[in-house]
């Protein structure tokens, strides 16, 4: 049945509140919907149109900022810093929605970062980053002291464009790494020898970027990879389909409940450390089984390996360290100094940095969130509405998902493979390249 009074203007208002709250609504339920409710059939194009009306609609709203990101109407970007807490997790710092990653938007984020966290110059902070459009040379000149990392995923995703070969991806990854530059030029050696091609490569990268054994120690982490801010990215996926004041507010929320959340887990802490870092000290307890302590001094052992004697390390308990590096960039003690800690028969936990504590996990998330009243309670403010910026048209068809590089997010039905834009894994050797019909290692 046709009814001309049920256009698309009038389907935008009775529907604007529920578009808003699910903006990915399948067209073929709002069809279904309307056809329910009003006895209507309404086809394809009209649904489109009315929930486009819909959202402009809605996006007018509150002194017009609403405009500046709607998913396919809208474009935009957000910018997001994270930290790490005590127990090694993510901790939101800051976000903001920008027209564009530019070195002006990055400028101005930062510029508001550096503000808010008083970082100043960048002395005693580390920034760990992708290759962003515009990122480096902010970073360079608005914090001239900071140790800046970068992500050695992003810079693995450009090197296998020119580097093929899955023993040479390893040696890669064995290189990043490595904790000590003992073992960094050794694993360099090898890859020198195999390929001299990736080996200018991954020179010509700057590796103090981003490999273990060039990282400073105050940070206390050794993550080579932005895994956190990818986190961020996929906990706020759902809001970000929203229009940018309802996107705003949903994140905020999120925030302000995890707060909450994270710190009844915080309470519930045993011991001096946070559950994870203790899981690892007593992984690390099991391992020693294998080694054994030589003291040498005061605080001062040789660990050395039961099955191997010239595998041995240096540990040093008054000045926090170990030869092999773990101890120093993570802060926390490795296998090789837990297992001088337990011949003392002392508590390797109380070793541990005070950014590993309980009370730091406690005191991270003891300032709260406050509650915000809603829209209707806001006050106007003057001037005209904040427009949003030009929209800029690419060549082809827009992309609906992100391009998947090389092996990432592999099939769960078939673990060998992965999708048609990567290469096919051997159900044989595991080995990219080649099929188990044509496996060097099969056995006929």
């Amino acid at each position: 049945m046709k009814n001309k009074w049920v256009h698309t203007n009038f389907l935008g208002e009775e529907y604007q509140e529920k578009l808003l709250k699910h903006p990915t609504w399948k067209l073929k339920l709002f069809i279904k919907d309307v056809e329910e409710i009003y006895g209507v059939k309404i086809n394809r194009w009209q649904a489109a149109r009315a929930k486009k009306y819909a959202l402009f609609a809605c996006s007018k709203e509150s002194v017009g900022t609403r405009w500046s990101v709607l998913e396919r109407l809208c474009k935009g970007e957000i910018l997001g810093a994270t930290g790490r807490d005590a127990n090694n997790q993510m901790f939101p710092v800051a976000w903001a929605i920008v027209e564009s990653e530019s070195k002006e938007s990055w400028s101005w984020f930062i510029r508001h970062l550096i503000d808010d966290l008083e970082m100043q110059d960048g002395k005693g902070w580390t920034l760990l980053s992708d290759q962003q459009k515009g990122l480096m040379p902010v970073i360079a000149q608005l914090l001239p002291n900071v140790a800046h990392r970068l992500c050695a995923r992003h810079i693995f995703t450009n090197w296998i464009k020119i580097i093929k070969g899955a023993p040479l991806h390893k040696l890669f990854w064995r290189a990043v790494k490595a904790y000590n530059e003992k073992t960094f030029l050794d694993v360099m050696q090898e890859l020198r020898t195999q390929s001299g091609k990736a080996y200018t490569e991954m020179c010509a990268r700057n590796v103090k970027f981003f490999c273990r054994c060039y990282y400073n120690t105050w940070a206390s982490t050794d993550v080579t990879c932005n895994n956190m801010a990818e986190t961020f990215n996929s906990w706020i996926s759902e809001a970000r389909e929203k229009p940018i004041l309802t996107m705003l507010e949903e994140i905020r929320r999120q925030v302000m409940c995890r707060m909450v959340d994270k710190k009844a887990e915080a309470a519930k802490c045993n011991g001096i450390v946070t559950p994870r870092i203790r899981a690892k000290l007593n992984n690390f307890r099991q391992g020693t089984r294998n080694w054994r302590a030589i003291e040498a001094n005061t605080n001062v052992y040789e660990v050395q390996h039961i099955h191997n004697s010239n595998l041995s390390y240096a540990v040093r308990l008054d000045q926090r360290k170990c030869a092999c590096r773990y101890w120093d960039v993570n802060g926390y003690p490795c296998l090789h100094a837990t297992t001088e800690i337990c011949a003392k028969i002392e508590n390797p936990e109380s070793y541990a940095g005070i950014w590993y504590h309980k009370d730091t996990y406690q005191t991270a998330y003891s300032f709260p969130l406050e509650p915000v009243n809603g829209q209707h309670m806001w006050k106007k403010v003057e001037g005209g509405p904040i427009l949003p910026s030009d929209a800029r048209v690419k060549h082809g068809r827009p992309p609906n998902k992100r391009k998947i590089s090389y092996g990432e997010a592999k099939s769960k039905k078939h673990p060998y493979r992965i999708p048609k834009s990567g290469k096919q894994f051997c159900s044989n050797c595991k080995e990219p390249g080649h099929k188990y019909k044509t496996c060097p290692q099969r056995i006929a």
